[in-house]
């Protein structure tokens, strides 16, 4: 069983009609596939395969998938309808694609093909996590001028650890038969494709071109990509079919366990750091210099891996002359909550991939892949500000990593 997220952060590159050709492709294979529409409030299967029906629930109160063309779907569109508006909250979303892996009646599924909605936000996260142990990895599709876009969801798969299967690049021209000797033209500007694969170390699956009969296709239900637009189709099922099951980033963190002498452990590298901080740094100078000031109290909150069993609570409060820990602390403004390893990464500015390998780590993804939560008003310019003047203020850093590195090093 194997499972291969199709994605973009860039919303109407093709996602969808990529995912159906690729499950209607391994279906003809000889395959029993699954294709999870996991685009809850924008699902358009029922629209591209022109399907008016609606998903039976069984009376064990499970899903019951729609067949078409011999693949099994699931999708909001076929739930609640066509036309029907759908807005929810993103952990509503992320429920919704849960009940449809775990509730549904799926059988003897080979291979499932999840059509992952525009971004990289909760329903993302969930459907990642409820197939980590059986995802092969990711088909990227991408658009020649959101050049952008392709490199934010790459750098993504790149912090996670997940593996690319390959980028398809999707409208790349418009092949115009008009003339005597076909002619070309980039209506969305010169291909980018190959050029982003290179700088990643990724394989170009194929480009598609802009198919002018593909609207009176669809219009009668028919998304299958024929040859010679689907070159990039057969690629990407082969790429599937051998791709090995590996161990995400997402997944190794889930199955993190801690022991209970680890929270121990903790406390004590915390207590050290502040004390220290308070001995050897001049926090005067420091705040001084950086204009960093936080006069109300605040948390830190350390976590385990998975984020949801709480190692230590510290209360600090950082004054003009010291980093303060308190006791009863009244009026907290704003909560900081990451794992240790996090902080330890961020501080270091480097981290240890699974293969043993130490990269770069540049603190400010820890905020903005999550693995850094802040809670509290205005903490979004807050934390813009401490990663701005605190964890990029190489001075700083290289003050902390000289006086804390080998104790830190083996936590990254």
């Amino acid at each position: 069983m194997k499972a291969v997220t199709v994605c973009s952060t860039k919303g109407g590159v093709g996602k969808t009609m990529i995912s159906l050709n690729i499950a209607y492709r391994l279906k003809e294979m000889g395959y029993n596939v699954g294709l999870i529409d996991a685009d809850i409030d924008n699902s358009n299967f029922a629209q591209m395969t022109q399907v008016n029906d609606k998903m039976e629930i069984t009376r064990e109160a499970k899903f019951k998938p729609y067949i078409w063309k011999g693949v099994k779907v699931f999708s909001m569109s076929l739930l609640a309808g066509r036309e029907k508006s759908v807005s929810m909250t993103g952990d509503r979303f992320a429920q919704i694609v849960s009940d449809a892996i775990r509730q549904s009646e799926w059988g003897e599924t080979e291979y499932y093909i999840i059509d992952s909605p525009g971004g990289s936000s909760d329903v993302w996260h969930a459907s990642t996590i409820l197939f980590a142990e059986i995802l092969a990895g990711s088909i990227i599709v991408c658009q020649p001028s959101m050049v952008d876009s392709t490199k934010r969801i790459l750098n993504l798969h790149r912090y996670f650890e997940i593996p690319v299967l390959g980028l398809i690049e999707n409208m790349s021209y418009f092949q115009c038969e008009a003339h005597k000797k076909p002619k070309i033209y980039h209506l969305f500007g010169e291909s980018t494709v190959d050029e982003i694969a290179e700088k990643f170390g990724v394989e170009v699956l194929g480009k598609i071109p802009i198919h002018p009969e593909m609207p009176k296709k669809l219009a009668s239900g028919n998304p299958i990509l024929e040859e010679p637009f689907s070159e990039a189709i057969f690629k990407a099922c082969k790429k599937i079919v051998d791709a090995p099951i590996r161990e995400t980033g997402l997944l190794e963190r889930f199955k993190a366990k801690v022991a209970s002498t680890f929270t121990v452990e903790v406390q004590k590298v915390l207590a050290t750091l502040i004390n220290l901080a308070n001995r050897r740094f001049d926090i005067k100078k420091w705040t001084q210099t950086t204009g960093f000031t936080e006069q109300k109290p605040f948390d830190l909150v350390i976590t385990d891996e998975t984020g949801k069993r709480v190692l230590s609570r510290v209360h600090l409060k950082l004054t003009e002359n010291a980093l303060m820990v308190l006791k009863n602390p009244k009026d907290v403004e704003f909560e900081a909550a990451t794992s240790f390893k996090t902080l330890a990464r961020m501080i270091m500015g480097k981290r240890r991939l699974k293969n043993g390998e130490t990269v770069n780590y540049d603190p400010e993804d820890a905020w903005l892949n999550n693995d850094f939560k802040v809670y509290g008003i205005a903490h979004t310019p807050r934390v813009v500000k401490l990663f701005r003047q605190v964890f990029n203020n190489e001075e700083i850093m290289g003050q902390i990593r000289r006086e804390y590195g080998a104790l830190l090093n083996k936590w990254i």
